[in-house]
C-alpha cells in the first residue's frame, strides 16, 4: 500500500480564488460509507444488463476511485478482490492519510492513493490504465476544469472497454436547488481566518432564517425546500449535517446536467452510455407510468432521447449511469455473459418472495409465470446461474434471463461471484458472531461508534450487501464482543450516555432513553432475515 501527492500547493482550507478553480471544501472530511454501485461486479452487471459485455471481475483487473474519500469504498474492495490492483486518488490530505492508515491497519497491499487535483494528475505519469473507474459524490460539484481534467482521465486511462460508473446530480428535477445554494454562496462569503465548518454553519442559519421568514421562492420550489429543510432538520439531529452542507451546497462548482449534455460530455473522451445501476430504471415498465409507454414508441432508436425523457417524466434528481470506453452493444454477447456469470440465490425463502415488483403510478408489475417459479425454486437453496436454471428446469433461456433480472431490480435476489454458499446454522441458535473481513470489522466498529448505519460488504457477492441502522450497528457489534445473551445490557450500556435521536421501535428518540425492550426487538428482527443472509453471504461467522 502506497501514498503519495501531487500538485497541491500547500492549500489545506476551503478558501479559494479565480485561479483555484472555485471553492470546494478541504479542510472539513467528508464521512462515508461503502458504495456498492461501484464495486466491479456491480459495475459488470450493470453493463451487461445494458447490452455490454464488461471486463471480467474473477481476472486479474486495474481499478481507480476518482474522489475516493476516506478510502472506505476502494479499501473494501481491495479486501474482496485480492487477485486485481486498486488506485485511490483525492485532493484531500486528511481523506488520503485516513484511507493510508485504513489500508495498513487492514493488511492491504494491493491498494495505492494519490493525493491530487484532478487537473494535476495529467503531471503523473506511472498511473495504469484501468478496467474499471468509479466516481461517486463529487462529478456534480466539480469546477469545469476540474471535471474537464476529470473527463480527460477518464478517457486517457480506461481501457477499451472498460468501464465507467458516475454518480451526479441532473435536470430537470434539480433545477430549483441549484440556485438556492447559489444564493447561500453570495450571502455567506468567506471571511478571512475562517474554516469552511463555520462558514457553512452561518449558510446554515441563513437558510433556516430565509425559510421560517417565508419565500415564495420555497414555496413555489418544492425541491429546494426540502433540500433546505433535510439540512435544518438533519443538524438538530446529528451535526455532522453541517459538514455535508459545507460540501455539497456550498460548493461553488455545484452544476446539475441534463442527461443529454452528461452524454456528450462522456463522448468527448471516447465513451457511450451502458445502463444505470439502478437495474430497474433500465426496464421501461418499471421506470415510467404504464399510461407514458407509448409515448417512448417514436424514440426508442435514441437512447438518449429515451433517458432525457424518462428524467422529465420521473422528475429526476439524481443519476447513477455505467459508461464503456469505445465500446459497441453487443446484447448477444451480453445476454450470454449474464447468462453464465453470475451467480443467483434469493434473499429469503422462497414462500417469502413477492411476487410483483413496484413501478410509477401505484402499479404492481407480476413476477409470475413458469420462469419466475423455476427460478424462485432452484436459487432458494443454492446460487444458480441463468443458464443452470434453464437447463435444468426446460424454460427458454431468454425467459429465464428476464425473470432474474427483474427479481434483481426488485432487490428480492443477489449476484454471486461463486455458487459455493455455505450451509448455514439456523439464526436463532447462533449464540455469537465473527467478524472474517478486515474492513467489515472496521466500519462495524467505526459504526457502533458514531452511531450510524453504514454498508456491510460481502465476498460472495463482491460488493456491498446488507445495510445495518445505527441501532443494528450497536447491536452486532455487541454480539461480537460479548454474544447474543449479553447484546442488549452491553449495547444499552453503550447507548446511556447518548443524547442524539436514532430510529427504533415506535420511532426516534434520544439513544439513552432507547430501552431494553427496544432492543430485545431489533435484536430479535435482526436474529431472522438479516442474520440469515449475513451468514449465508459470509459476512458473519458462527462463534
Amino acid at each position: 500500500m502506497q501514498s503519495e501527492a501531487a500538485g497541491l500547493g500547500g492549500r489545506t482550507g476551503g478558501e479559494a480564488d479565480a485561479s483555484d478553480g472555485g471553492f470546494y471544501v478541504q479542510d472539513v472530511d467528508f464521512r462515508s460509507g461503502v458504495v456498492g454501485v461501484q464495486s466491479p461486479m456491480s459495475m459488470a452487471l450493470t453493463a451487461a444488463v445494458g447490452g455490454v459485455v464488461p471486463p471480467d471481475p474473477s481476472a486479474a483487473f486495474t481499478y481507480c476511485d476518482l474522489g475516493c474519500g476516506d478510502g472506505t469504498t476502494v479499501n473494501a474492495f481491495a479486501e474482496l478482490y485480492p487477485h486485481a490492483t486498486f488506485v485511490g486518488i483525492d485532493f484531500n490530505p486528511g481523506h488520503i492519510r485516513t484511507a493510508q492508515e485504513t489500508a495498513a491497519a487492514c493488511g492491504l497491499d494491493n491498494v495505492r492513493f494519490v493525493q491530487a487535483r484532478f487537473s494535476d494528475l495529467a503531471n503523473l505519469d506511472d498511473l495504469p490504465v484501468f478496467d474499471f473507474i468509479g466516481m461517486n459524490g463529487i462529478y456534480a460539484w466539480l469546477e469545469e476544469d476540474e471535471a474537464q481534467a476529470a473527463r480527460r482521465f477518464v478517457g486517457d486511462h480506461l481501457r477499451a472497454g472498460g468501464l465507467f460508473y458516475v454518480e451526479y446530480t441532473c435536470l430537470p428535477g434539480k433545477v430549483s436547488v441549484q440556485p438556492l445554494w447559489k444564493l447561500i454562496q453570495t450571502l455567506t462569503p468567506p471571511r478571512p481566518g475562517e474554516d469552511s465548518r463555520e462558514r457553512a454553519r452561518r449558510g446554515l442559519d441563513l437558510t433556516e432564517a430565509l425559510a421560517k421568514r417565508g419565500m415564495a421562492y420555497l414555496a413555489a420550489h418544492r425541491p429546494a425546500a426540502n433540500g433546505a429543510q433535510g439540512y435544518i432538520r438533519g443538524r438538530k439531529v446529528d451535526e455532522y449535517r453541517v459538514d455535508h452542507f459545507a460540501h455539497n451546497a456550498m460548493a461553488s462548482g455545484f452544476r446539475p446536467r441534463y442527461v443529454t449534455d452528461m452524454f456528450a460530455e462522456m463522448a468527448s473522451v471516447g465513451l457511450t452510455y451502458a445502463a444505470r445501476s439502478e437495474l430497474a430504471l433500465n426496464d421501461l415498465e418499471l421506470s415510467v407510468p404504464a399510461a407514458q409507454v407509448p409515448t417512448f414508441q417514436d424514440y426508442r432508436d435514441d437512447v438518449g432521447t429515451v433517458e432525457l425523457l424518462k428524467d422529465y417524466i420521473r422528475n429526476e434528481q439524481q443519476r447513477h449511469d455505467v459508461f464503456v470506453k469505445d465500446g459497441a452493444p453487443d446484447r448477444a454477447a451480453a445476454d450470454a455473459w449474464l447468462d453464465a456469470v453470475p451467480r443467483l440465490m434469493l434473499r429469503m425463502p422462497a414462500d417469502g418472495v413477492t411476487r410483483h415488483i413496484q413501478a410509477p403510478g401505484n402499479a404492481r408489475i407480476p413476477l409470475r409465470g413458469p420462469a419466475y417459479d423455476a427460478l424462485i425454486t432452484a436459487v432458494d437453496a443454492k446460487a444458480q446461474t441463468v443458464a443452470d436454471v434453464a437447463a435444468a428446469s426446460g424454460q427458454p433461456v431468454e425467459r429465464v434471463r428476464r425473470a432474474a433480472v427483474r427479481l434483481l431490480a426488485s432487490h428480492q435476489m443477489v449476484a454471486c461471484r461463486t455458487g459455493a454458499i455455505e450451509p448455514v446454522p439456523e439464526p436463532g441458535t447462533v449464540a455469537g458472531l465473527t467478524i472474517p473481513g478486515r474492513m467489515n470489522r472496521r466500519t462495524l466498529r467505526l459504526a457502533a461508534e458514531r452511531l450510524l448505519g453504514n454498508q456491510l460488504v460481502s465476498p460472495v457477492t463482491g460488493t456491498a450487501s446488507i445495510p445495518v441502522s445505527p441501532l443494528e450497528a450497536v447491536l452486532l457489534q455487541a454480539v461480537v464482543d460479548v454474544g447474543v445473551a449479553d447484546a442488549p445490557p452491553a449495547a444499552r450500556d453503550r447507548l446511556a450516555s447518548e443524547t442524539r435521536p436514532l430510529p427504533g421501535p415506535g420511532g426516534q428518540k434520544p439513544a439513552r432513553d432507547i430501552t431494553a425492550d427496544d432492543l430485545n426487538e431489533v435484536l430479535g428482527a435482526m436474529r431472522g432475515r438479516k442474520l440469515y443472509n449475513m451468514l449465508r453471504l459470509g459476512i458473519v461467522a458462527p462463534a
